[in-house]
């Protein structure tokens, strides 16, 4: 499995019309062994981008590739219909944990 792959996959389940908007992954190096090609650090994709910047920012994740879950990744992912995906592990595995805002209580609305 590679990082590009597991976002994809996550990205599957939400509806086809959601979209990302914007995207930050992070890659911790210390937990790759010496003599690994090292994958780049940061991986950034930012609001407006082109198909060109998304293409070349699913490339950079394809790169990141491991065996069952890493907790070697973290990052947020900013979705077009107000929610977003944060990159999450504990001993058990790593997933994509979507977010988003809680509706506003009627005492809160004028």
């Amino acid at each position: 499995m590679n990082a590009k792959e597991e976002l994809l996959s996550r990205l599957s389940r939400l509806h086809k019309e959601v979209k990302i908007i914007a995207a930050k992954i992070e890659v911790d190096l210390d937990w790759f062994d010496e003599g690994e090609i090292l994958p780049q650090k940061n991986h950034i994709l930012k609001m407006g981008y082109s198909e060109e910047e998304f293409v070349k920012f699913l490339d950079g994740l394809e790169t990141i590739e491991y065996d069952g879950y890493t907790r070697d990744i973290k990052g947020t992912v900013w979705l077009s219909d107000g929610s977003w995906m944060q990159r999450d592990w504990n001993d058990r595995g790593a997933w994509w944990e979507r977010y988003a805002f809680p509706p506003i209580p009627k005492e809160l609305i004028n």
